[in-house]
């Protein structure tokens, strides 16, 4: 992950230090469409992380989220999730915008803790 990131790095610097604007929109695009195919990666961030981190009892029950019959398509689906969110914040982590890196952290390890 600390190699891809310093290459990321290495390439930004190279060929795209004088195009911050465009760089940004790129980035804001592709992970529009990466994300929105998921059901975990579409919503807010913080409601996700609220969302994985409840227990299943009593009626909470978020999209079938604590049914057993849904649970390998929700593994999978959080699979994804994690690796998308995980390679998306490595790729956008220096960008000229600013951003945090706790909350994604916390939402790549609230994905992989409820996948496992």
């Amino acid at each position: 992950m600390i190699k891809g990131h310093l290459t990321v790095q290495a390439f930004r610097k190279k060929y795209l230090g004088q195009y911050a604007i465009p760089e940004a929109v790129v980035l804001a695009g592709a992970t529009a469409l990466l994300c929105y195919p998921n059901m975990f990666l579409r919503i807010d961030m913080t409601e996700m992380m609220e969302m994985l981190f409840r227990e299943c009892e009593a009626d909470y029950d978020y999209d079938g989220l604590c049914e057993a019959k849904n649970r390998w398509n929700l593994v999978f689906s959080l699979f994804i999730a994690t690796f998308l969110r995980a390679a998306l914040v490595a790729l956008s982590y220096g960008c000229k915008v600013p951003a945090g890196i706790f909350v994604p952290s916390m939402a790549i390890g609230a994905s992989f803790g409820r996948m496992i």
